[in-house]
């Protein structure tokens, strides 16, 4: 999903393509971890449903791995969890503030210019949007956390 937007001059120097691609970069990248988080906290609920929980008697390995299972889903949570809370409160917000700070004493179009680039640069680097290693490695991660019982996440994301 991608929000685009035509910006008339004169915003359009400061609200150019460039910057709107790395804004839909850093918020694709959000959307895709809030949705994988959701579709980990959906599995959290229902793993707590009736046949997540009856004992098996008779497969005492069964609740073994059912175990496991939950294990796993709560360590993928958490560490989307983590990824997302890093990237709002420790990049994305404090960096504003940076921003809006700049803003308040900007004189010129060109300081303007300058720090609205040099808030994105960093955002993206501190996202780790930047090292096309990284972003393979990390995306390849958020990927498996998503990959659902028919592996269809995973299927569409390894064509691309």
């Amino acid at each position: 999903m991608t929000f685009d937007y035509n910006v008339k001059f004169p915003l359009s120097l400061v609200i150019s393509r460039k910057t709107i691609l790395l804004y839909q970069l850093i918020f694709r990248f959000l959307l895709h971890l809030k949705h994988v988080e959701q579709a980990l906290s959906n599995m959290w609920a229902e793993q707590k449903t009736h046949p997540w929980r009856c004992p098996m008697p008779n497969h005492p390995e069964f609740s073994g791995w059912r175990l496991r299972v939950c294990l796993l889903r709560a360590r993928m949570l958490a560490f989307v969890q983590q990824v997302l809370a890093f990237i709002t409160f420790e990049v994305l917000e404090p960096n504003w503030h940076l921003l809006e700070a700049k803003l308040e004493k900007v004189t010129t179009v060109d300081q303007l210019l300058r720090d609205h680039v040099d808030f994105l640069d960093t955002c993206m680097k501190a996202c780790m949007l930047t090292s096309s290693k990284l972003i393979k490695v990390l995306f390849y991660i958020i990927i498996v956390c998503g990959w659902d019982t028919d592996g269809n996440v995973l299927q569409r994301h390894a064509r691309n």
